[in-house]
């Protein structure tokens, strides 16, 4: 059960980097990224931890009704 938060972990924070990168992308046509890529990061890394959270109760829920 693990395996599968730790999956929906690792491909929500790989949309998450998509997106940032986008972002970036349009940054940089408009001025410095740097910035903005910063906060990226931090926000990344908060859901990634919200995410796994969510995704860990799910599983223990799912083990407990057996």
């Amino acid at each position: 059960m693990v395996k599968s938060a730790l999956y929906l972990t690792v491909v929500s924070w790989a949309l998450l980097l998509i997106g940032m990168a986008i972002l970036g992308a349009i940054a940089r046509v408009l001025g410095n990224p740097w910035l903005l890529v910063a906060v990226g990061i931090i926000i990344v890394a908060a859901w990634s931890v919200f995410v796994y959270d969510m995704a860990r109760g799910l599983a223990t829920k799912r083990v407990r009704r057996r």
